[in-house]
């Protein structure tokens, strides 16, 4: 119940920024893979009589907001685009990367890479598309046994036991709080 809040609360949070009224929401885990458009290149595409239109697929890590705070960062100019983008579709899973990596390969052998778009995660296809290939390709991303601390070198047990101090750090004037590791000294390190 409270994620399905939370959710919501998130999208209205956003709309102004992301259109998020046709979503289609599949899978379960931590990361997503997401597809976006904008809604006068599917125009255009209906109006052509054409299926598939450009879609932006890509994945985030961020379990916070998610996919539609990733798309609102790609698009946080307000003067850089004349339309919100309508998020597709959102499918969570344990590691957003390696779906995405299946997805894309998967359009490139259908041939339908966007060779005009400036970034190569824009494909022509559509919203069926891209959720098909999330199920159909969903069971082949491999299901980590754990979670490596991101951008932790060595990793944080190692640190640990080395004497790092790990520490809570509030954000004055926010709800938000963060983890910071600091490494011993050289002339700290347990003996």
């Amino acid at each position: 119940m409270a994620e399905c809040c939370y959710r919501g609360w998130i999208k209205k949070e956003y709309e102004s920024w992301v259109a998020t009224d046709e979503m289609v929401e599949l899978g379960y885990g931590d990361e997503e893979l997401y597809a976006f458009t904008f809604p006068s290149l599917r125009e255009l595409a209906s109006l052509k009589g054409a299926a598939h239109y450009p879609v932006k697929i890509g994945y985030t890590g961020n379990q916070d907001a998610g996919a539609i705070q990733r798309i609102r960062s790609q698009i946080i100019e307000p003067a850089a685009f004349p339309e919100r983008p309508a998020l597709l579709l959102v499918c969570r899973t344990r590691d957003g990367y390696a779906l995405e990596v299946l997805v894309h390969a998967e359009l490139r052998r259908r041939d339908r890479s966007l060779a005009t778009a400036p970034g190569i995660e824009w494909f022509m296809t559509n919203k069926g598309e891209v959720a098909d290939l999330c199920k159909q390709l969903g069971p082949d991303v491999p299901k980590p046994a754990s979670k490596p601390l991101s951008g932790a070198s060595p990793g944080l047990s190692d640190l640990v036991a080395a004497g790092a101090q790990v520490e809570l750090v509030e954000f004055p004037g926010s709800a938000c709080v963060g983890i910071r590791i600091t490494e011993p000294k050289p002339n700290e390190r347990a003996r």
